[in-house]
């Protein structure tokens, strides 16, 4: 390691999504690299595109910026005025015009509501639920009786079922739609192993 550089002490632990969103520091020194800005530009075609590939994997050995780029992203994607805005434009501001515009586009002033899920041991109906519950959203009666039935079921049509019903009073206040930034999703995959009669691996 060259002895002139220092690292954010920040970056010398685990980012956590939403411990770190709420902080001023949370994006102090995150350096927006060549494999930050591709993904952002992938991510891009799928939210201005009919693609039906809207879900991407971040896979990386731990200590690679996987969790750093979630929360950069959630800040993007969270306020248009956000810092995180600014650090984008100073390196790439042809990428950050066109991002902020598909974000929130010309008719929507609240472009998505970002939803960070930081994963355990738990189905992903469990994890989405909770999401939804702790968004600070206010779901009519019904939808969050539509939630806490979300949090117990084990059938994935139902869970897609009630997790649009979600979606759907969301996009009717003004949203574009919903973005889930999901951070240690292996947590998942071992909870599927461990107790396979609640959610299925695949």
């Amino acid at each position: 390691m060259n002895a002139g550089l220092m690292m954010n002490r920040r970056f010398l632990r685990s980012v956590n999504l939403g411990k770190d969103r709420a902080s001023k520091e949370g994006l102090a020194g995150y350096v927006i690299t060549p494999s930050v800005r591709n993904a952002l530009a992938r991510i891009e075609v799928a939210l201005v595109e009919k693609v039906t590939e809207r879900a991407f994997t971040l896979t990386g050995p731990y200590g690679t910026g996987k969790s750093s780029f979630g929360l950069f992203l959630l800040n993007l994607l969270s306020d248009k005025k956000n810092i995180a805005w600014k650090m984008l434009h100073d390196v790439d501001n042809d990428l950050a015009n066109s991002f902020k515009s598909s974000v929130w586009g010309k008719s929507s002033s609240k472009g998505f509501l970002v939803l960070p899920v930081t994963a355990r041991c738990a189905t992903v109906a469990e994890l989405i639920a909770d999401a939804f519950e702790n968004s600070g959203f206010d779901f009519s009666s019904s939808v969050k009786d539509d939630i806490n039935c979300l949090r117990n079921s084990t059938d994935t049509k139902m869970s897609m079922s009630l997790i649009n019903s979600c979606v759907t009073q969301i996009c009717s206040n003004g949203y574009k739609g919903v973005f889930f930034i999901v951070d240690e999703l292996g947590k998942v995959f071992e909870e599927a192993r461990r107790d396979n009669a609640k959610t299925d691996v695949f």
